[in-house]
């Protein structure tokens, strides 16, 4: 029946079938496909950063109690919680009929009422469950004689920024070992500064040994004639040292003297090379109204450009209010030995961001209406102190690899300005 069917109606069949195969490949061609397809069910991940806290010890004080609390839920079917070095993680499904948002509000509740209870939990952070969130890769760093903390600040300062920027790398996460916390006490006898700035080094950094070599530069700033506060290298038991500064917008009684960076004054983008020298210095001559301000800017020019300080950009010139209204240059800070963006200054000067040369200075001179023989005599001063640079950081326990480097690059420019 069925054969005599299909003979009298071939070509109803032949439609049929052409009319499925399309439809087909149509929705063979907009189905959205994916490796991860994303989904919404309502299971919640749960991970807490134990600091360097070991597997046992993670299980007994933050596994134990967050199981019990997300267990009594409503609507919660299952809770499987994994603990290790550091962190721990839960997964908890719920009824398939509860909305995905609903659960994770109902942990995030339970997670806030129970926080206090678990002390040892760094973090706990909640969120839906996600394939395309899933990690696809996990290192794990272990040392028989390094601690936990000093672990996660390889992964964080030296293994995380060389990963960054791989192609497909959605997201990048440093998890367990806990982060070093200083406390720093000064000795009044040591360190007799009116208020200070104590800085560490950041992960941004490339030497190991900034505290001392900023301490350097300072140093041979103010052989150079520059205004600098007062600083001082903080001696450690371990380490190169803390590179601390007079805070200058600061009286000694505390109160607090108003600033203004020329990028602020002048409302520029500090963040790229929107300014040349010559901008900068006419800002200060017309705020300050003071060529004396103009010499010195002039001179802190010739400065950043034989010692290499790069990163010489609006934010770092700045100016202090005086009580009657009136504006002063500030002292100069953040002097040290710093690349620019493509290794080159943010502040041009004569059009130059790199390989400055001496009639590139003398031209901003003329333009800023300093006379030939005192430019002269400053450029010759500063290069005078620049060239005691190697020595000076030598005594500041800059390291020599640091050092051959800066010294390569003081010495290259150098050789460009001084005939």
């Amino acid at each position: 029946m069925l054969a005599r069917f299909a003979l009298r109606n071939d070509k109803l069949i032949v439609f049929v079938v052409l009319v499925l195969a399309l439809l087909g490949v149509r929705a063979y061609l907009v189905t959205p496909q994916s490796i991860f397809p994303t989904m919404n069910f309502a299971r919640i991940d749960v991970v807490t950063d134990a600091g360097d806290l070991p597997p046992d010890r993670v299980r007994v004080a933050i596994a134990r109690p967050l199981d019990q609390a997300l267990e009594t839920l409503p609507g919660v079917s299952n809770v499987v919680s994994t603990s290790s070095q550091g962190s721990a993680e839960f997964f908890v499904d719920f009824a398939a009929s509860t909305d995905a948002q609903v659960a994770l509000q109902s942990v995030d509740q339970a997670l806030a009422q129970i926080r206090a209870a678990v002390p040892a939990a760094k973090s706990l952070v909640a969120q839906v469950v996600n394939p395309n969130r899933e990690p696809v890769l996990c290192y794990a760093l272990t040392s028989p004689d390094r601690s936990q903390t000093v672990l996660r600040q390889i992964a964080t300062a030296q293994i995380a920024p060389r990963l960054y920027g791989a192609p497909g790398l959605g997201q990048l996460l440093v998890t367990g070992g806990a982060i070093p916390e200083y406390r720093v006490t000064l000795d009044p006898a040591e360190l007799a500064l009116s208020g200070v700035i104590v800085k560490f080094r950041s992960s941004a950094d490339r030497f190991d040994d900034v505290g001392p070599l900023e301490a350097a530069y300072a140093q041979a700033a103010r052989r150079a004639g520059i205004d600098m506060p007062r600083t001082r290298l903080i001696a450690t038991q371990v380490g190169p040292g803390y590179f601390a500064t007079e805070r200058f917008d600061r009286e000694p009684g505390g109160r607090r003297l108003h600033m203004l960076s020329i990028a602020g004054m002048l409302d520029a983008d500090w963040t790229i090379p929107s300014l040349d020298y010559d901008g900068v210095i006419e800002a200060v001559r017309g705020a300050t109204r003071d060529e004396r301000a103009v010499l010195e800017m002039f001179r802190r020019v010739v400065f950043n450009v034989l010692a290499h300080n790069r990163d010489d950009h609006a934010k770092q010139h700045a100016l202090l209010m005086r009580d009657d209204g009136s504006w002063r240059l500030s002292p100069a800070y953040d002097v040290t030995f710093a690349a620019g963006p493509g290794n080159e200054h943010y502040l041009a000067s004569n059009g130059r961001g790199r390989d400055v040369t001496r009639r590139d200075l003398l031209a901003v001179a003329e333009r800023q209406s300093i006379g030939a023989r005192r430019a002269f005599s400053i450029i010759d001063e500063v290069a005078s102190a620049v060239a005691a640079l190697p020595s000076i950081a030598l005594d500041f326990g800059v390291t020599r690899s640091t050092l051959a480097e800066a010294k390569r690059a003081t010495e290259e420019q150098l050789s460009i300005i001084v005939p």
